[in-house]
């Protein structure tokens, strides 16, 4: 074989892996929890900076600037919550390393349903106990320490990631498909954009998550009243009750993301050609007429 077929096909090989490659990369994340058991009484900024976060990989550089932040501020969390940090070490790191060899069935699926050509890496890093995960066109990063809260065993942190991946890579997809500035759209729009993300991780998970799980018991019994109600508002852009706050009363957080993927689910369902109907959904270019076209009106 001539020499620049070879250098065409390496490049070929390269094209490919860029553009349909998806991993969980736990890199990170395994560097962090080998300092944290080396150091059991306390662990220094320094520390932190040379053996995480200076070689980390990109999912560090996606989570430092705003939920990181610096190595001092990492330090102070960790030392201050040795606890929350000990047991994502115990159950959801683990989860994570077991789930790198098996979830790309989901990453696979979750791609072709979308119609999208690129893939996108899942990092799995530590953080300062604020924030689970980011999504950007660049690639999903996850929290284990803040992921840890929601599980109790190594199995029960399994189910959680993998929900949490689902959800949040139908994010990434949105945000190369159709930028999104939460704060200036409306409730409805933010409602369908992550009850969308809610629709496609039930689709491909093949069931309601455990995160999900009360707040659609509730939604069922009360679909009707919440409806009347959420209508009244949703043209605003003041999110709480419904989204993005914790719950003041009786009723689960976050019912708007399940208003939301009921209007999905509805016109999805009403849609003769589904193909194009999630193209749609992903897109959402008219909330308004999402919700027109959907007939989606619990009486």
């Amino acid at each position: 074989m001539k020499h620049y077929q070879i250098l065409y096909i390496g490049l070929l090989l390269f094209l490919y892996h860029n553009a349909y490659s998806q991993r969980l990369i736990v890199e990170d994340a395994e560097r962090f929890a080998a300092i944290f058991k080396s150091n059991p009484d306390s662990i220094s900024a320094s520390q932190l900076q040379t053996g995480y976060l200076d070689p980390g990989t990109k999912g560090i550089k996606i989570f430092t600037p705003k939920r990181i932040r610096s190595a001092e501020n990492l330090s102070k969390w960790v030392n201050a919550r040795r606890k929350s940090y000990e047991k994502a070490v115990k159950t959801a790191l683990p989860a994570a390393i077991s789930l790198s060899d098996e979830i790309e069935p989901v990453f696979q699926e979750i791609q072709q349903l979308l119609k999208q050509k690129k893939g996108a890496d899942v990092y799995v890093v530590f953080g300062a106990l604020n924030s689970g995960g980011t999504a950007s066109s660049k690639g999903l990063v996850i929290g284990l320490e803040v992921i840890a809260r929601f599980a109790q065993t190594e199995e029960e942190a399994r189910e959680v990631i993998r929900s949490f991946i689902a959800h949040e890579l139908v994010h990434v997809y949105q945000s190369r498909v159709a930028p999104f500035s939460g704060l200036k759209k409306k409730l409805l729009a933010q409602a369908i954009r992550e009850g969308f993300c809610d629709f496609v991780e039930n689709r491909v998970l093949n069931g309601i998550s455990a995160s999900e799980k009360e707040r659609h018991t509730y939604g069922l019994a009360h679909e009707a009243q919440l409806w009347q109600e959420f209508k009244q508002v949703m043209d605003g852009k003041v999110y709480a009750p419904w989204m993005f706050a914790r719950s003041t009363d009786e009723r689960p957080a976050d019912l708007g993301y399940w208003i939301g993927k009921r209007i999905c689910e509805a016109y999805y369902e009403k849609s003769p050609d589904k193909e194009a109907a999630i193209q749609e959904l992903l897109k959402m270019k008219n909330p308004e007429k999402i919700l027109e076209k959907s007939g989606y009106n619990p009486q």
